[in-house]
């Protein structure tokens, strides 16, 4: 199974990212929990058709409750498979979960 977050930045069409601006400095980046990341808010940076970052943590988490109770070794979840990669230092064949992806 494969799962990817629709995740788009309102300014993503006019404006490709670039590495050598201040977005990519951490101290400007915006941290889960706030509220610019959550769809439709008027302060929102995201498209209004995004999952949000609550209602994406909620999905996997039941998903990921339910293959762990049922389905490990019968049916691959790319996305846990790729994430457990980058966490045990391993390169991770997903862009989405990887340092840079898309545009950059």
């Amino acid at each position: 199974m494969q799962f990817i977050p629709i995740v788009e930045q309102k300014t993503f069409r006019t404006d490709a990212p670039q590495s050598d601006t201040d977005s990519w400095n951490t101290e400007n980046q915006i941290l889960q929990g706030d509220k610019r990341l959550i769809p439709g808010n008027k302060d929102s940076v995201v498209e209004s058709f995004c999952v949000s970052d609550l209602g994406w943590g909620n999905f996997l988490t039941a998903v990921f409750d339910e293959w762990e109770k049922q389905d490990i070794g019968k049916v691959f979840v790319q996305y846990f498979e790729a994430n457990l990669a980058s966490w045990i230092g391993e390169s991770s064949q997903l862009c989405t979960s990887t340092l840079f992806a898309g545009k950059g």
